[in-house]
């Protein structure tokens, strides 16, 4: 994991900041709802329009990444369980775990 409190800090203040950009993504989605109303497509000039399409392609890649890596850790799980109970048998095994003596 972390090796350090330097390390856990820095950590701490990109995960704060991440979530705040998305928290902040939602939130202008939210006050700006209605605006799709006052015209019929997204215009190209409109900055309010690129704004939200900004704030949804963040939330967008958020949830990607979000998954991407609860994936990565549920596999790394899997594998090193798997790991584990296909190796413990072959330990106990062993003639040194049965308490064999090696002489010549």
């Amino acid at each position: 994991m972390l090796k350090n409190k330097h390390e856990q800090t820095i950590a701490l203040l990109i995960s704060m900041a991440l979530l705040m950009v998305l928290l902040l993504s939602v939130f202008y989605i939210g006050i700006h709802e209605t605006h799709h109303l006052e015209h019929s497509h997204r215009e190209a000039d409109c900055p309010v329009c690129e704004i939200i399409y900004r704030c949804e392609e963040n939330i967008r890649q958020s949830f990607v990444n979000i998954s991407v890596a609860v994936y990565g850790i549920l596999l790394t799980m899997v594998l090193t369980n798997m790991a584990s109970e296909l190796l413990i048998p072959m330990v106990s095994n062993s003639l040194i775990a049965k308490k064999v003596r090696m002489d010549n």
